[in-house]
């Protein structure tokens, strides 16, 4: 797959390339700990556990690792609450729950770490809008991760935090993502 290399300007080609455990997730490690900063979005979240980050799938079956079958648990594209930890630079601006779009978004179990923190996570009956089989599954499931990782910052976003309309109420967290690196403290006179 990818694009025909003739469809990319000259001066872009050599950033063409295949994804591969082998050689990006090393690159992407190097860049987190070197004070970098990504943000991920649904299943690209699946990225916090490739670095070895405690975290997995909220939504299994009780002793086991298989996700919940559709028969029990499905939420397609619908409107639900997450309650935030506003002491979180990524939350800025926001208020205590915002709804964010679901669509079958991941969601994660966070172990205990240090460096890893939950910024955002679902109560009991996060529905505001759409329809969820199954919702009180997600109760207590992170939504939301911060995690450091070396001198960086990996966010991780299960819901999507950027799609079309809904991303007037969620823009914030993207924006503050992106803008975390350069804050600086400051004291005012």
């Amino acid at each position: 797959g990818g694009p025909d290399p003739a469809s990319i300007p000259a001066e872009y080609r050599d950033r063409l390339g295949a994804l591969s455990e082998e050689r990006t997730l090393p690159a992407l490690r190097d860049f987190l700990e070197r004070g970098g900063t990504i943000i991920t979005i649904g299943s690209s979240g699946a990225l916090a556990a490739q670095l070895g980050l405690p975290v997995g799938d909220h939504l299994v079956q009780p002793g086991t690792d298989e996700h919940l079958p559709e028969d029990e648990y499905f939420i397609p594209g619908s409107i639900l609450e997450v309650q935030l930890d506003r002491s979180s630079p990524v939350t800025r601006g926001l208020a205590e729950q915002i709804d964010v779009m679901f669509n079958r978004s991941p969601v994660y179990r966070v172990g205990s770490a240090q460096n890893v923190k939950v910024v955002g996570r679902y109560g009991p009956q996060p529905l505001r809008s759409g329809w969820a089989w199954g919702q009180e599954h997600l109760d207590g499931g992170a939504a939301i991760i911060e995690a450091d990782v070396g001198r960086g910052t990996l966010f991780v976003f299960g819901p999507e935090i950027a799609f079309r309309g809904q991303t007037h109420g969620t823009f914030p967290l993207l924006f503050n993502g992106i803008y975390y690196p350069s804050a600086e403290e400051t004291t005012l006179r």
